[in-house]
């Protein structure tokens, strides 16, 4: 490889960052075409995702996902009120009875057989604790409709029947983290704003 070539790439990647971290979002680059890259979709997020992970997600975007776009910006009396206010923006569901065996079995052998496996299974892309950021029944919507929640996502349409989303998520469901008590019981009472 040339040196040519090789700043050639640099540049490259260096530009494919700005846009997928969304620099150009907070800083102006007089750069034509550059485009900002679309966050996911706040809107109902608190009938999505579960109050305690999206704490501890805008605390370390990076211990979920090592390649996230998103920084670790608040600090904790921040990060409360911010969960305060989006889980005002749709109430969340009631918690559902855990999935039954059989669903739960049917979703892990979906995953091995659609198409999962090959991109979640590759380190970064991991699914481990997805039970403690969604809602079962939002899980399912995701799962039937990814781009709908997230536009810029790289999951694609499995062009999945409800059935086969409601098995993919109760098998999906049942990988939690380890939540600390102080941290659930801080976030369960009345918003602290």
């Amino acid at each position: 490889v040339t040196p040519e070539v090789l700043a050639g790439l640099q540049l490259e990647r260096g530009l494919a960052l700005l846009e997928e971290l969304a620099c150009i979002a907070c800083h102006r680059i007089p750069i034509d075409g550059l485009v900002a890259r679309r966050a996911p979709h706040l809107t109902g997020v608190g009938g999505r995702l579960r109050p305690v992970w999206i704490h501890r997600w805008l605390g370390a975007p990076h211990s979920f996902r090592r390649s996230s776009a998103m920084p670790a910006l608040l600090n904790e009396s921040e990060r409360r009120h911010v969960v305060g206010f989006l889980v005002t923006l749709t109430a969340p569901p009631t918690e559902p009875p855990p999935p039954s065996a059989h669903s739960s079995s049917r979703g892990a052998e979906l995953y091995k057989t659609i198409g999962c496996a090959p991109c979640h299974d590759q380190p970064g892309l991991e699914l481990e604790g997805l039970g403690s950021k969604y809602f079962p029944q939002a899980l399912v919507a995701y799962l039937e409709d990814p781009a709908a929640t997230s536009p810029e996502c790289r999951m694609p349409s499995l062009s999945l029947s409800t059935d086969e989303a409601e098995h993919l998520s109760a098998h999906l469901s049942l990988s939690r983290r380890q939540e600390s008590a102080a941290t659930h019981g801080m976030l369960a009472g009345a918003a602290p704003f």
